[in-house]
């Protein structure tokens, strides 16, 4: 079972449940035979009409699904992939992996608080409100890429993710 967050625009989020798993979903997006439910398959076939399609990040066992559109709009240049700090880089892909902030903290050997930064440092220059938008952003400019966990369901549960 996997969860989908579905942002169709820039104010509306859609938190949906899945009997498949997330690299189904994933896949099926990407093939563009995935569509939200009603009323907002609507909004998806209009997207498409207009040769905006759909995209997918797989976060563990959430998929972040969102139009090309969303992903286009304010799309960074090179010189602002530059100002993406190294440290904020290694936890932009991190998060990409499904890491909590406990454990990119862990992994990094800092704090949750100084991981936290990081993230709302990422997410203020991206200008995006969550951290799978995030994600989505810096893998859009190649900055993170994907990476799939062998086992998710082998990792610990997961408490607070900021």
């Amino acid at each position: 079972m996997a969860r989908i967050l579905y942002l169709p625009d820039d104010q509306t989020v859609l938190m949906l449940e899945s009997v498949d798993s997330a690299e189904e979903i994933e896949q099926r997006v990407m093939r563009g035979e995935w569509s939200p439910p009603p009323p907002y398959d609507l909004a998806a076939s209009e997207a498409e009409v207009e040769g905006c399609s759909l995209r997918a990040l797989v976060l563990g066992q959430l998929v972040v699904v969102m139009p090309q559109r969303l992903l286009a709009q304010g799309n960074l240049g090179r010189a602002e992939r530059r100002r993406v700090s190294p440290r904020q880089r290694e936890v932009l892909q991190f998060l990409a992996e499904g890491l909590t902030t406990k454990e990119i903290a862990a992994v990094m050997g800092l704090s949750p608080r100084t991981v936290m930064m990081h993230i709302h440092g990422v997410k203020t220059r991206f200008g995006t409100l969550t951290r799978e938008q995030a994600v989505m952003r810096a893998a859009s400019l190649g900055i993170c890429h994907n990476s799939h966990p062998a086992e998710p369901d082998s990792s610990p549960a997961r408490e607070g993710k900021e």
